[in-house]
């Protein structure tokens, strides 16, 4: 039972799942204490960034400007913690970015990669085909204006 428990608690922290890893953290509190006495705020920080880099990792390259609101609620913070969440993961060199503070929106231009199992090679794929959409329309736009300028 243990060892699974520890399975689910990494596989929690590779998703980012801030509300799973609250309930597998309650599941085996115990062994938990064992583990990490004392660290629990430390697990706490750890799956909020995680949090926020599968929030960046969903999002298109070209869009990812993303409120403090978004990102207090895919945390789990409350907003105005948003900012020093950021700015940890800035400092991990996890992603890189700019933040505005007073729209209090993120502009993220880079995150670091993370560990892909299949849901993400999905997003990975979706992505692709969306980025191969876009840029068949630019070449029949492109070939329209050719057709039209001639």
């Amino acid at each position: 039972v243990y060892k699974r428990q520890v399975f689910e608690l990494i596989k929690t922290f590779n998703e980012g799942s801030v509300s799973k890893f609250y309930a597998n953290a309650k599941s085996f509190a115990e062994h938990m204490k064992a583990q990490f006495g004392g660290k629990e705020k430390f697990l706490e920080e750890k799956i909020r960034v995680m949090a926020l880099l599968e929030l960046v990792f969903r999002m298109p390259k070209n869009e990812r400007t993303v409120s403090f609101k978004t990102i207090a609620e895919v945390t789990q913070l409350n907003v105005q913690d948003v900012e020093l969440l950021i700015m940890k993961a800035m400092s991990l060199d996890l992603i890189r970015g700019s933040i505005d503070e007073i729209d209090q929106t993120v502009q993220i231009r880079w995150s670091k990669p993370k560990v892909v199992d299949k849901e993400k090679i999905k997003v990975m794929r979706d992505k692709l085909v969306d980025w191969s959409t876009s840029l068949n329309a630019l070449v029949k736009s492109f070939e329209t204006s050719q057709q039209q300028s001639v």
